[in-house]
């Protein structure tokens, strides 16, 4: 993901601020540490972005499958 955002912007260093981060995990229903997946992936943005801009709030949701295998998806939140 972040390899994306880079080539998106032309550089990490470009950006500002990570606003929001909304994690979706797919998961037998009975699966219930969504909130572990999400934390590990604002911890990856603080280490690699640094306290300042890595930085966010973040959302865990569980969800029984993910449309098309997508594994992840980089771009403002679909309205």
């Amino acid at each position: 993901m972040l390899e994306a955002v880079r080539a998106d912007v032309g550089g990490l260093e470009r950006i500002a601020s990570a606003v929001r981060l909304t994690v979706y995990v797919a998961g037998a229903p009975d699966f219930t540490d969504q909130h572990l997946v999400a934390d590990a992936a604002a911890q990856c943005l603080l280490h690699v972005l640094g306290p300042e801009v890595g930085r966010q709030s973040r959302a865990a949701i569980g969800v029984a499958a993910l449309p098309a295998g997508c594994r992840w998806r980089w771009g403002p939140p679909s309205s």
